[in-house]
């Protein structure tokens, strides 16, 4: 049995966004919703929600440099997120290589209460290939509904 490896990544860059999404403090999206652990007073919001809003973040290099090492395979990758808000449903997302394509979490945060979401994909979203130390991740928050 080979040995297995799990670490975690925080983004490091803002890939996109759709809509009017404001940090808590500073301009950068990811640097307020990428803290390791995580910390409930550090976000970016959208006060004025539509359906497909979005906000995008990401690694600002490949999983080889982000990891200081090229690792021979990568079993799965998950993304995390946690919201709060007015009602609004959203879910969390996952991409690779800003290639704009996406693979949605079944969790949903619905309500006013704070919601974990998760996405995990053994395989890229685009293609289904098998995921590589050469890849780029995207986590993505997106609203359903309003």
């Amino acid at each position: 049995v080979p040995n297995r490896f799990v670490t975690r990544i925080a983004p490091d860059t803002d890939v996109s966004e759709t809509g009017t999404w404001t940090p808590d403090s500073g301009n950068d999206n990811h640097a307020r919703t990428g803290g390791d652990p995580f910390d409930s007073t550090h976000y970016t919001q959208e006060a004025s929600p539509a359906a497909n809003d979005q906000v995008t973040c990401g690694l600002s290099a490949n999983l080889t440099n982000k990891l200081g090492a090229a690792p021979s395979s990568v079993g799965a990758v998950t993304v995390h997120a946690y919201a709060t808000g007015n009602g609004n449903t959203a879910r969390a997302g996952i991409g690779s290589n800003n290639d704009n394509t996406y693979d949605d979490g079944a969790i949903e945060a619905t309500g006013v209460d704070t919601t974990y979401m998760y996405k995990t994909r053994t395989t890229k979203p685009q293609g289904n290939a098998a995921w590589s130390g050469s890849d780029t991740i995207n986590a993505r928050f997106k609203v359903v509904s309003v």
